[in-house]
């Protein structure tokens, strides 16, 4: 007989706290690219003359803040109105089943991902998956960034 020791039990749970962390951080990468595409501001600011112009960063100076001043177009991603959206959006990690869950728990954040009746879709989520699935597939896949 050989002296082997078995150390599976220990791989196991390093493996799975490894998944945890890239789980953690490409997640993290999903939030924060739908977070930079639902900022672009929708808002503008109205002048004494009643002219609406558009305010870099969101309302600022003096003038009425008017909501919905420079909507989005259908097929493009929400833009920010109050911010309420933007500030919702967060992630969760499932440590034993090994899946994470990006979204909002704003109901209408699912009206403007997938449209209603009255209005054509804003997606903003999935998009958002789409455009970081590359870095995602590195995260999790433990590989080093094509030059």
């Amino acid at each position: 007989m050989s002296n082997v020791k078995w150390n599976g039990d220990d791989f196991k749970r390093q493996a799975q706290a490894e998944m945890v962390r890239r789980l953690e951080r490409a997640s993290i990468v999903v939030e924060r690219h739908a977070k930079r595409l639902i900022s672009v501001s929708g808002t503008g600011v109205q002048t004494k003359t009643g002219v609406i112009r558009k305010v870099k960063g969101g309302p600022g100076g003096k003038g009425k803040t008017v909501y919905g001043a420079f909507p989005s177009a259908p097929g493009e991603p929400p833009h920010k109105q109050t911010g309420h959206l933007r500030r919702s959006v967060t992630h969760e990690v499932n440590n034993t089943k090994l899946f994470a869950r990006i979204g909002t728990n704003v109901t209408y954040g699912r009206f403007l991902e997938l449209g209603t009746k009255r209005m054509a879709p804003r997606p903003w989520l999935r998009r958002s998956l789409s455009e970081t699935s590359a870095k995602v597939k590195q995260i999790l896949g433990g590989t080093k960034p094509v030059k």
